[in-house]
């Protein structure tokens, strides 16, 4: 019977997280904060059922990874600058979303096993294919439409109808999320999982579904014209490719095929110049912010209420600093900086060393693919806020933990 029980808990675990990473980028924790507590509480309900069966078992011994010392160091630091925070009541929640994601993390790791990867991989892309068919309905179809009928919102300011106006007359769509920016950051992270498993299948009917699959969301990708997204995806793939391979030979054509992309995004997203000159802007002010406050910072989540008072007059307003590293930097100090690069040193580290030990193809694609969708994200949080937007992150610690379950040299059962 007890036997029983553990299985059904542990049934019930996997299936919450694979349900968390399907549910998750369907609801913009922007715009729905709700959607934050859901995620968080959720996750909450997992680690006591996973504790609850490891209690059963009378095993209650840690998976370890040699991320365990950098989560914990930086997850201490940003507990002292929550602490020191200049606004505590702006801090509590955003440390809070932190410790869901190391949470989700932590389950992930230690509950599911590299025989489960295909299946937690299925369910990212099932998601990423149906967002991806919405932002083409939206495209086509939904624009149009909400252009039509903003004037009749009323729970919307002018401003605000006149700032929408202006991101639905761009034609960039942004599916379920706040940005067209956030969602090409979702695209860029999922988009190589789907590549990975396609590359891994033997099966015809299963590479054609997967191909259509993978074209769909590039083709998603593309309609988002977000010069960040399409560039942090070519440049993991280069990336991968460098380490894999001394052959330069695929290099010239990616970069001509990128430099096209880039050309026609840019046409579409307006002045490439004017929007890099915001961002220095915006980054300028972020390092007058950490000169002012450089051990601790600000506090975790004040930069919107902080930014103000260091904003240049030529700058536009902001609420992130669309640099992930720089904005810790400001909010947590040189510290939790210093954490922070220590985490993401050790993580490129094992991933690396994993994906150039492996021996066996598929297991090698699949990595290959999860390292080129993780890597998009560090790419893409150089110019832009992925790191902020829940929906985005937290699938970012699972593709992180899944790659950690193989990187760890401790044998586990299947």
């Amino acid at each position: 019977m007890k036997m029983n029980k553990g299985k059904v808990l542990s049934y019930l675990v996997e299936f919450g997280l694979l349900a968390l990473i399907f549910y998750r980028p369907f609801v913009s924790g922007i715009v729905y904060p709700w959607s934050n507590t859901f995620a968080f509480a959720l996750i909450l309900l997992l680690s006591i059922l996973w504790l609850i069966s490891l209690i059963g078992k009378r095993r209650l011994q840690l998976f370890s990874t040699s991320l365990n010392l950098p989560l914990l160091l930086f997850l201490l630091i940003a507990i002292l600058s929550t602490i020191f925070s200049l606004n505590q009541g702006e801090s509590l929640p955003v440390l809070v979303q932190l410790i869901s994601y190391l949470l989700f993390y932590f389950l992930i790791v230690n509950h599911l096993s590299w025989s489960k990867i295909p299946r937690a991989l299925a369910v990212f892309l099932t998601a990423g294919f149906l967002l991806s068919l919405y932002a083409i309905y939206q495209y086509r179809f939904a624009l149009p439409l909400l252009y039509q009928r903003l004037d009749t919102i009323t729970a919307l300011g002018p401003g605000e109808i006149e700032e929408i106006k202006g991101r639905i007359a761009s034609h960039r769509v942004f599916s379920t999320f706040a940005l067209p920016s956030s969602f090409a950051g979702y695209l860029a992270l999922v988009i190589p999982l789907g590549i990975g498993l396609f590359i891994s299948r033997s099966s015809l009917q299963e590479r054609i579904l997967l191909g259509i699959v993978v074209l769909t969301m590039l083709w998603a990708l593309f309609l988002t014209f977000s010069l960040g997204g399409i560039l942090s995806l070519v440049l993991a793939l280069l990336f991968i490719l460098l380490i894999l391979s001394k052959k330069t030979k695929w290099f010239i054509p990616t970069i001509l095929i990128l430099l096209l992309l880039l050309g026609i995004a840019s046409f579409h997203s307006g002045s490439l110049h004017s929007k890099m000159t915001l961002r220095l802007y915006n980054w300028r002010s972020t390092i007058e912010i950490v000169k002012d406050h450089p051990f601790l910072g600000t506090g975790i989540g004040t930069f919107a209420t902080i930014y103000p008072r260091y904003k240049f007059p030529q700058a536009n307003e902001v609420h992130y600093a669309h640099n992930w590293y720089l904005q810790v930097a400001s909010e947590m100090g040189i510290l939790g900086l210093g954490a922070l690069f220590w985490l993401l040193a050790t993580f490129i580290k094992e991933a690396i060393k994993t994906l150039k030990s492996e021996k066996e193809r598929s297991r090698k694609v699949l990595l290959a693919g999860l390292l080129v969708g993780g890597f998009a994200f560090l790419f893409h949080n150089l110019v832009d806020m992925d790191a902020y937007v829940p929906e985005i992150t937290l699938l970012w610690w699972a593709v992180v933990g899944l790659i950690m379950i193989r990187a760890s040299t401790k044998v586990r059962k299947e």
